[in-house]
C-alpha cells in the first residue's frame, strides 16, 4: 500500500500502520515494520521521513536481515533531507549485513540502490559505481530466474528499483554493465 499510486492507498497504509503501532499487543518487529510503512508514505508524499525511518530502523536493528529494508528507507529519507553523509554509515552497516548473510532477499536490490545513490550524493563516485554494479548484478540474477519474457520485462521495467538502477547505469556511463534488459 505504501508504494501504491491508487487513490486512498497511502491513507489506508497510514491507518494500518498507526493501528499496529497503537495496538498494545504488537511486538517490536511488527511495530518496526509499521514505522517503516509510515516513513515510506512520508517519502512518497515528499514529507520529512527521517524520524519515522529512524524509529523503524532502530526497532528492527536487532534482527539484522529484517533491518535491511528499513535501512534502505532511512537512507532514502536522509538523502531526501539533503544529508547524504549521515546516510553512509547506515548504508555501510546494511551492506555488511548482506555480506555476512550472503544476501537479503527482496530488500537487497533496493538497499544496494540506495547505498549507491548515497555514495554518489556524498561524492564517493568510485564506491557509488561499485555499488551500482553490485545492484545490477543482483537484478541480473533475479531476472535470469524469470523464464517468461513478459514477466522478466515487467520486473526490469516496472519495478521502480530496477528501472532506477538501469537509468542510473546509463547516466553514470555504466550502461555496458547490463542487468539483462
Amino acid at each position: 500500500l505504501c508504494e501504491s499510486d491508487e487513490p486512498g492507498a497511502l491513507d489506508q497504509a497510514v491507518r494500518y500502520g498507526q493501528e499496529a503501532i497503537d495496538s498494545p499487543g504488537s511486538d517490536s518487529m511488527f511495530v518496526g515494520m509499521a514505522h517503516n510503512t509510515l516513513a515510506r508514505v512520508q517519502l512518497k508524499r515528499n514529507q520529512p521521513a527521517v524520524s519515522e525511518a529512524t524509529l523503524a530502523y532502530k526497532a528492527l536493528e536487532a534482527a539484522p536481515l529484517h533491518s535491511v529494508e528499513p535501512a534502505a528507507t532511512l537512507v532514502w529519507s536522509l538523502l531526501a533531507s539533503s544529508t547524504p553523509a549521515e546516510a553512509l554509515p547506515v548504508a555501510e552497516k546494511a551492506l555488511a549485513v548482506i555480506a555476512a548473510y550472503g544476501g537479503a532477499g527482496y530488500a537487497e536490490v533496493e538497499l544496494r540502490l540506495a547505498a549507491s545513490t548515497a555514495f554518489h550524493a556524498a561524492g564517493a563516485l568510485a564506491r557509488a559505481h561499485a555499488e551500482l554494479r553490485a545492484t545490477l548484478e543482483q537484478i541480473r540474477l533475479r531476472a535470469d530466474d524469470i523464464v517468461d519474457p513478459v514477466w522478466r520485462r515487467s520486473y526490469l521495467c516496472l519495478n521502480p528499483h530496477c528501472a532506477t538502477a538501469l537509468r542510473l547505469a546509463a547516466e553514470w556511463g555504466l550502461a555496458e554493465t547490463s542487468a539483462g534488459a
